[in-house]
């Protein structure tokens, strides 16, 4: 399962800044979340994965992200129940020098308007900017 927390602990830093911190849930609301969501504004780019529209492409922006899924609005949302490829920048660089990607291959389990919801299948952060490092994976 995956833990924004537990493999970046600087995020909590990061949450007192602003730029990304727990959602707070109030104590009457019933939620059957297993995770906590965590707001990350950033943008996002898709692959459609799914043979009836395997290739297409789009982009959109994060909304939240959680141990279980991401949630993220663009122009055009795939269909529920097509697997897609995202890649997600991330806030905390490695070592403090190097950008890190979110890359995640999930299933677009819910969409509303612009909103799709994706539940992980698998994850993995990869390296980004930098020539002789991009795209390759990270173990942390």
């Amino acid at each position: 399962n995956f833990d924004p927390l537990a493999i970046a602990p600087e995020l909590l830093k990061l949450g007192t800044e602003g730029i990304m911190r727990r959602e707070p849930r109030l104590p009457h609301e019933s939620d059957r979340r297993r995770s906590s969501r965590f707001p990350l504004p950033t943008e996002l780019e898709f692959r459609v994965l799914s043979r009836n529209a395997a290739g297409e492409t789009g982009s959109g922006r994060v909304v939240n992200v959680s141990g279980g899924g991401v949630l993220f609005e663009t122009e055009k949302p795939p269909d529920s129940g097509t697997r897609v490829k995202l890649s997600i920048p991330w806030p905390v660089k490695l070592n403090q020098k190097c950008n890190l990607k979110l890359v995640v291959e999930g299933r677009i389990v819910r969409r509303y308007d612009k909103g799709v919801a994706v539940e992980f299948e698998k994850w993995e952060f990869r390296t980004q900017g930098s020539p002789d490092l991009a795209n390759h994976s990270v173990l942390l």
